[in-house]
């Protein structure tokens, strides 16, 4: 897995060469052409495109085994919601005295 900080350099880098003036844009793509190569990125990396390899690319830079991980049970899903319920009420509590 690519490390997040090479990445939002990449996308920062890029973002100034859309945006930069003259010199500054140069540069810029100077800059973030040398950061896709020292790190092995492509454009489809840095835009959050990754290519799952199940027919097509995952948005956000997810790959399709982070999607699928990230679904939840319906109990812990439930778990979490009495979880914040109660400590919604305890906040409460504490800030009523």
């Amino acid at each position: 897995m690519i490390d997040v900080k090479v990445i939002d350099k990449a996308k920062k880098l890029k973002e100034l060469a859309n945006r930069g003036i003259g010199g500054e844009k140069e540069n810029a793509i100077r800059m973030y052409e040398a950061h896709k190569q020292k790190h092995n990125l492509t454009d489809d990396q840095v835009a959050g495109r990754t290519f799952t390899g199940y027919g097509g690319y995952a948005s956000g830079g997810q790959t399709y085994r982070q999607t699928q991980s990230n679904k939840m049970s319906e109990e812990e899903l439930a778990a979490i919601i009495k979880f914040a319920n109660l400590f919604a009420k305890m906040f409460i509590n504490i800030y009523k005295k």
